[in-house]
């Protein structure tokens, strides 16, 4: 499937202006003691990142990130008290440091399955869901694919049934799946997992005409009266249609969804799922549900995610693509829906793994060196995380995953909400985008 088709919701969000932010960006020889694991990727696919003159620019100005550890929250106090003419973080929120010890550069790989193994993924969630008497899988059950002399008689044709194609698709590709929308059932699978599904329970209680499809996207859910992390909210109680339940419960059933294999066969080594936050949705009157907003951790280090309701950010050669997942819950049972931009278990290579980063405060001041002027800004938010990039109008196969300080706020001289990511390895202003509400 390309990116665009509605039923998989690859969908990029086009800046209203991009901001010419880069002015240079230097490099140094990385000390050698600091690189812990190097790996290479095999894969029928063309390199388009190159990873050795990503080595050749590492940082000779790096700290351990044991040692930073204990430094970190010095360095932030320290930066709400500079004053650069270009970054103001006085009032800037620095999430916690993560409790990795190393930071990689990584190939994210997308596995084939077979069409067997998708079936069952399909048949699981309609089990868990409660819905095997609801769908006939020999007519329900749609798969997407491109390949030539698979489309049947009708050359044009976009979908077909998945059951008459088990012959000739033994495997299902990147860039293929299958999906099930009905009133009551929607299921995408694409790339090696499920990324969307739902029972239906939120579209139907609300009886506005809208089908299954509407909940995992999150159609029946943005009248939000709260929204706050996790550990902010987890003792407090809303009735739900199927009564009352804690956001902790809530957050268990997530949790245990999300470990099931379900969703995929099992998560790759490193990875896992953390709730970032929780929204509270309306339903009706004292009657709501929970949106529980779900992103990867790699040994430790945070995916950047989808705070802003954003996907991709845009550099001029790269996009940086956030991790966005939902779960809903609006009962005791289990998950309502859910949706996903990744499969967790996509096989994750390090291709280059160090002990060592920059600094915030080194960062800091070589940002304010890079950006021009006019992209000066109130920084409300550090993080350090991970994040993808890809090349614009690409659709790679191989996706790269690079450590980054996350910096985001508002612009100085507009109404703009600015997001920068500077590379913590190697100080390469990676992203700076600006973007109107």
């Amino acid at each position: 499937m390309k990116k665009g088709k509605r039923h998989f919701i690859a969908i990029v969000l086009t800046a209203p202006f991009i901001l010419n932010c880069l002015i240079g960006c230097g490099s140094a020889t990385a000390t050698p003691e600091s690189t812990t694991e190097e790996e290479t990727v095999s894969v029928d696919q063309e390199y388009w990142f190159d990873l050795d003159t990503y080595r050749s620019s590492l940082s000779d100005n790096r700290i351990a990130m044991s040692e930073y550890r204990e430094q970190y929250e010095a360095d932030a106090a320290s930066l709400r008290a500079e004053e650069y003419v270009n970054l103001d973080f006085s009032d800037c929120k620095f999430e916690p440091f993560p409790e990795g010890e190393e930071l990689s550069v990584m190939a994210i790989t997308i596995p084939e399955i077979t069409t067997g193994e998708a079936w069952e993924m399909i048949e699981n969630w309609l089990d868990y869901a409660g819905q095997e008497e609801e769908v006939d899988l020999k007519t329900d059950v749609i798969v997407v694919s491109e390949r030539p002399g698979t489309l049947g008689t009708d050359e044009n044709a976009e979908y077909y049934p998945f059951y008459d194609n088990l012959s000739s698709l033994e495997t299902l590709q990147y860039g293929e799946g299958a999906f099930l929308s009905t009133d009551t059932a929607y299921i995408s699978l694409v790339d090696g997992g499920l990324n969307a599904m739902s029972t239906g329970k939120i579209s139907s209680y609300l009886n506005n005409g809208t089908t299954a499809s509407a909940d995992c996207f999150g159609d029946n859910t943005a009248g939000v009266v709260t929204s706050s992390a996790l550990n902010e909210l987890e003792a407090e109680s809303y009735p739900l249609p199927g009564g009352s339940l804690s956001i902790r419960e809530g957050a268990d059933l997530v949790n245990t969804f999300y470990e099931s294999g379900i969703l995929f066969p099992a998560f790759a080594d490193g990875i896992s799922n953390t709730i970032r936050t929780v929204n509270v949705f309306r339903l009706g009157n004292d009657v709501y549900g929970y949106d529980y907003q779900v992103s990867r951790t790699y040994k430790g280090v945070p995916f950047v995610w989808n705070a802003r309701n954003m996907n991709y950010f845009y550099r001029g050669s790269w996009f940086v693509e956030t991790d966005d997942a939902h779960a809903y819950v609006i009962d005791s049972t289990g998950i309502a829906a859910s949706y996903s931009n990744y499969i967790g278990s996509n096989e994750v290579t390090a291709l280059l793994t160090e002990t060592d980063l920059i600094s915030l405060t080194e960062i800091a001041a070589q940002l304010s060196q890079k950006l021009a002027l006019q992209a000066s800004a109130v920084i409300k938010n550090t993080e350090l995380v991970y994040v993808r990039i890809d090349e614009p109008d690409a659709d790679h196969e191989v996706k790269y995953v690079l450590p980054c300080w996350h910096f985001s706020g508002q612009s100085m001289r507009s109404d703009e909400e600015i997001e920068i990511f500077a590379d913590a390895l190697t100080g390469t202003l990676v992203s700076c985008y600006g973007v109107h509400d």
